[in-house]
C-alpha cells in the first residue's frame, strides 16, 4: 500500500510539476531604463502619481511576484509617504522570457518635491537578501498659481471684425 502511494505521488510530481517548487530559482530582471524607477507628475485633485516598470522572469515562470516598497521620504523636508501608499497595479505573474509592464501607483502625495525610496521584488520562497532592489524616485510638481501682474488686473481686449470687398 505504501509503495503504491509513493509511486503515485512521484508520478504526479513528474507529470504536473508545481510552479511554486521552481520559483526560488527564478530570476527577475528590470528593464535598464526603469532603474531607478522615475515617477513624475503634477499634483491634482487625486494626489496620486503613476509610473511604469518593465519586468522579466529570466529562468522560470513567477506565479505570485512579491512587491515590497519602502516609505518614500521627501528630500527637503520631513514628509513621508507611507509604503502602504505605493502599489503595484496588475496581476503579479511573469512568464519566463516575456517582458511585462506594470504600473506603480503612489497615492497620498500632498506636497511638491522629490521623494526617494526603494522597491524590493521577490519570488515566493526567495530570501529577502536575494531580492531585486530598485531605487524609486517620485517627482511631484505643483501647478503654479497664475495671477495678473500688478496694474494689469483690468486689461481690456477689443476685437474688431472687418470685412472688405
Amino acid at each position: 500500500m505504501m509503495k503504491r502511494w509513493i509511486s503515485a505521488a512521484l508520478l504526479i510530481l513528474l507529470i504536473c510539476p508545481a510552479p511554486a517548487l521552481a520559483q526560488p530559482n527564478a530570476k527577475i530582471e528590470v528593464d535598464a531604463k526603469d532603474k531607478p524607477l522615475e515617477i513624475k507628475g503634477w499634483l491634482g485633485e487625486e494626489n496620486s502619481l503613476i509610473g511604469n516598470i518593465r519586468l522579466t522572469a529570466e529562468e522560470a515562470n513567477v506565479a505570485n511576484l512579491i512587491f515590497l516598497p519602502s516609505d518614500l521620504k521627501r528630500q527637503k523636508g520631513d514628509e513621508i509617504i507611507g509604503r502602504q501608499q505605493v502599489n503595484l497595479i496588475g496581476e503579479r505573474q511573469l512568464e519566463a522570457g516575456f517582458p511585462k509592464d506594470f504600473q506603480v501607483k503612489v497615492s497620498g502625495v500632498k506636497l511638491p518635491g522629490i521623494y526617494t525610496g526603494e522597491i524590493e521584488l521577490l519570488v515566493p520562497g526567495q530570501k529577502r537578501s536575494q531580492a531585486l532592489v530598485i531605487p524609486n524616485n517620485v517627482k511631484a510638481k505643483a501647478k503654479p498659481a497664475v495671477v495678473p501682474a500688478k496694474g494689469t488686473e483690468q486689461e481690456t481686449v477689443l476685437l474688431v471684425r472687418c470685412s472688405g470687398d
